[in-house]
């Protein structure tokens, strides 16, 4: 991928091969924080934090630099990915998450209810076995799910509709968040007929 440097830039910006594009754009990085992603990756370059890992990196930005926490995960997870340390939907521990989300046409009650009863669970997710990992008074409720974690959270609309989140972890490559992300939209277009 080609580095989007203007020809102003340090020769090490100049070199950058970008591996993938941060998930957040040049624009708000550079409203939020008044630099862009090559001024970043040429700053946590030059800083070495980066070889000790995603963790050191963040707090580099935050302690010396002043950085708000959030834009200091943020800025880290971006020179990760412009710079191939992390693949999309990875985490530092080397794990991946998938996720999706829908609205659909059952109210909240009705889905929680559903997936903390075993029987029901059992027919909403129709063969794939699943474990109840936390309180059923949880805001969120997390699943164990195939080779990680499903948690699921519900917002609800006001037309008495759910808005259901589902964040799955814990999984080993892309191509299983790839399999899962496509395991939780059929998911989520079953929900409705199940309820």
């Amino acid at each position: 991928m080609d580095n989007p440097a203007d020809p102003q830039a340090s020769p090490r910006t100049q070199r950058r091969r970008w591996v993938a594009e941060p998930e957040v754009s040049e624009t708000a990085v550079v409203e939020a924080t008044g630099r862009g992603w090559n001024n970043w990756c040429d700053t946590i370059e030059a800083s070495g934090a980066h070889a000790s890992g995603h963790s050191e990196i963040a707090r580099y930005l935050h302690e010396h630099l002043d950085v708000e926490y959030w834009w200091a995960q943020t800025i880290a997870v971006g020179f990760e990915r412009i710079t191939g340390l992390r693949l999309a939907h990875q985490y530092p521990d080397g794990s991946f998450r998938a996720s999706k989300s829908k609205t659909v046409n059952a109210a909240l009650n009705d889905v929680r209810s559903a997936l903390i009863d075993d029987k029901r669970r059992a027919e909403l997710f129709g063969g794939t076995a699943t474990n109840l990992r936390s309180k059923p008074t949880s805001k969120a409720l997390r699943f164990d799910v195939g080779p990680g974690v499903a948690i699921i959270n519900f917002t609800p609309k006001p037309d008495g509709r759910t808005t259901l989140s589902i964040g799955h972890e814990g999984l080993e490559d892309p191509d299983a968040v790839q399999r899962w992300k496509a395991f939780w939209a059929r998911w989520l277009d079953n929900v409705d007929e199940v309820i």
